[in-house]
């Protein structure tokens, strides 16, 4: 690094100074625009899964119980594979949530200032985790509403068949 000298200190010279900050700011700009890449594709995907579930309903008809029944199966199994993840998420959500609760933005601001970057980034990856986990489980909330809808349908066909 070029440097200018003073009788006192070495500091950079402008340019290098300028490339420097540039650097340091660009990082940070990759990390937001990867994070709101991942989170885009994770909402993208949940709109699919509740469209998805949108065609399943419109797609059946009031008296096709079997096709209705093996929805709900299938609904069904998909929600006992993810219960122990989601249970896992929401874990690391409360956490998160706990966590955020104890940092205060004085906290951070004096992070900032003494240039403990290991605590801002990994403030900064608790975050992200936070919001990514929470997408999944509303995307896996998605098969809980097909489940519900399903039988809420499967039941209303029941009355409607006694009561003819």
């Amino acid at each position: 690094m070029a440097t200018t000298q003073d009788s006192t200190q070495t500091t950079p010279t402008p340019n290098e100074s300028d490339a420097e900050a540039e650097s340091e700011n660009e990082a940070p700009r990759q990390t937001t625009a990867a994070l709101k890449n991942k989170l885009q594709q994770f909402l993208e995907g949940a709109r699919k899964r509740l469209e998805e579930v949108k065609q399943k309903i419109e797609s059946l008809r009031d008296d096709d119980r079997a096709a209705l029944q093996q929805q709900r199966d299938d609904s069904e199994k998909r929600m006992k594979v993810q219960r122990d993840r989601e249970h896992e998420l929401r874990a690391n959500a409360e956490s998160w949530q706990k966590e955020r609760d104890t940092i205060t933005d004085e906290q951070i601001a004096q992070w900032r200032e003494s240039g403990e970057i290991d605590k801002l980034q990994s403030h900064a990856d608790r975050a992200e985790e936070y919001a990514l986990n929470a997408v999944i489980i509303a995307m896996m909330e998605a098969d809980e509403v097909e489940q519900a809808v399903l039988e809420a349908l499967s039941i209303r066909i029941d009355a409607g068949l006694a009561g003819s």
